[in-house]
């Protein structure tokens, strides 16, 4: 469940940025690149009202099952490709008009750094480079996998850490018993 909700809750912030684009969206806009959008935001719409429809017959049913929920998380990951295709193409061409903002980007006065983090970065890049840009989609996976990676490191290093640490008690017992042993021998050699 807890990665069915990390999907849908990475549809629902990129639905917010494709909607924040779509509302700057000029009216004089191409004929092609409207409807191209309009496509996308109709298979977007399909998709969604499918996830939904899975999503409530999965809380429906008394019993869950592991297949129910690799299906559910089958349509959201559908979902979440069909979004960030509209969101991309929406970032790829330079249809929305640049908003004041009156704070730095990541300021803590702005309501969200990790947009005014994504303006920063739309500002700095040349539109002659979008096509070499790496798919948001890509170095959001990226960066949960690392993310998951570093969660599981943690984990392994308290474990080892608690291992070192009776090792190392190990060791002291061990050493004591080797210095009473030598103290012993010394006793023994004496006599």
């Amino acid at each position: 469940f807890l990665t069915l909700r990390r999907k849908v809750d990475r549809i629902v912030d990129e639905v917010e940025r494709a909607v924040d684009r779509l509302v700057d969206l000029p009216l004089d806009a191409e004929l092609s690149l409207l409807t191209s959008i309009s496509n996308v935001c109709q298979m977007c719409n399909n998709e969604s009202s499918d996830l939904l429809e899975s999503v409530e017959k999965l809380y429906s049913n008394e019993v869950i099952s592991t297949e129910v929920i690799s299906n559910v998380q089958a349509l959201a990951e559908l979902v979440l490709e069909r979004v960030v295709t509209l969101s991309s193409s929406l970032n790829e061409t330079v249809l929305f008009e640049k908003r004041s903002v009156t704070c730095h980007p990541i300021s803590p006065v702005n309501e969200n750094p990790w947009d005014g983090v994504m303006q920063m970065i739309f500002q700095s890049r040349d539109a002659s480079s979008s096509e070499n840009l790496i798919p948001f989609s890509t170095r959001a996976s990226y960066v949960e996998q690392k993310l998951s990676n570093a969660i599981s490191s943690e984990k392994k290093l308290a474990a080892a850490v608690s291992n070192l640490a009776s090792l190392e008690k190990n060791l002291a017992t061990r050493s004591q018993e080797l210095a009473m042993q030598t103290e012993r021998m010394a006793e023994l050699e004496g006599i």
